[in-house]
């Protein structure tokens, strides 16, 4: 009798352990905060400009209008990098957008040069939204240049994600749609 309950006992502490590694690891995952880049540049040829005290962040959705395998995904590690907020990637509508546009959602362009400077983009476009919650939208074309931001494939032979350690359940998390 008092094996079993040994046995049971340690049967709960493992299924404990199991739950509070997953918990913090979805917890890693969904709280994942991005330091701010601080002042942004702007696009070359434009005074210096820093960023508004009321940016206490930029909000940028991505979107893949190329239909290269992994396009948006480049951006968003890109953007994320340089402190922005990237809050959705994924596809755009359709794959055939030849050139790179920056969109201002909000107000003035501001947010949109920065964002179309660190991804030296120069088209930057006024075009409100206020139902889709971010302040700026990239649609990617087949000029952006993302590899020379990022390198063209960023996982090894095995499929992993350079620069992630094996245990950050992010990459197994995130999707491997091409976007």
């Amino acid at each position: 009798m008092v094996a079993r309950r040994g046995v049971r006992s340690g049967i709960w502490i493992a299924a404990g352990a199991i739950l509070l590694v997953g918990g913090l690891a979805v917890g890693a995952y969904l709280f994942d905060e991005d330091v701010g880049a601080g002042s942004v540049p702007a696009l070359e040829g434009d005074p210096p400009m820093e960023p508004p005290a009321t940016w206490d962040r930029i909000r940028v959705e991505v979107l893949n209008g190329a239909g290269v395998a992994g396009l948006a995904a480049r951006a968003r590690d890109h953007l994320r990098e340089e402190g922005f907020d990237v809050v959705y990637y994924g596809n755009a509508a359709s794959f055939d957008q030849e050139t790179t546009v920056v969109l201002s959602r909000t107000g003035p362009a501001g947010a949109a040069r920065a964002v179309a400077g660190r991804l030296g983009v120069t088209r930057v476009e006024t075009a409100p939204d206020s139902t889709r919650f971010v302040d700026v939208t990239v649609i990617l074309g087949a000029d952006w240049p993302g590899e020379t931001l990022d390198e063209a494939d960023s996982s090894d032979e095995d499929g992993v994600e350079k620069g992630v350690p094996w245990w950050d359940l992010r990459q197994f998390l995130e999707g491997r749609d091409g976007t």
